[in-house]
């Protein structure tokens, strides 16, 4: 127990998220409120056949068809209330392979300020 209590307490658990995060099977992006892309994790980049610098401040909606981007924005603007949503949708691939997708959204807040999981 006190291992596990010295572990929270220390600087080394962000690190530990990080890692957890990082190397999860499933693409996980977090996003502002308004889409934009705040981190990501490597299935991310790899499903999406980008860099994680090229990924970082871009728009998720750049990575959907119109159709799928106006109905993945309702949702954005929908988390605000209900706090988690559960969809199918399509990803586009930077080589504009179209990937079918289930999605997570759920809201986060920390440090007084709203993140939106995806993954």
């Amino acid at each position: 127990m006190a291992d596990h209590l010295s572990l929270v307490n220390s600087h080394l658990l962000p690190d530990l998220y990080r890692a957890v995060f990082d190397q999860a099977h499933d693409a996980g992006f977090n996003l502002d409120s308004t889409g934009k892309i705040i981190e990501a994790n490597q299935a991310a980049c790899s499903k999406l056949g980008c860099a994680r610098d090229e990924l970082l401040h871009t728009d998720i909606h750049q990575f959907h068809e119109s159709a799928a981007a106006e109905e993945f924005s309702q949702r954005l603007q929908r988390i605000e209330t209900e706090k988690d949503a559960d969809f199918d949708t399509v990803l586009l691939h930077q080589d504009g392979t179209a990937i079918p997708v289930h999605i997570q959204l759920r809201s986060v807040e920390h440090d007084g300020r709203e993140f939106i999981l995806a993954n």
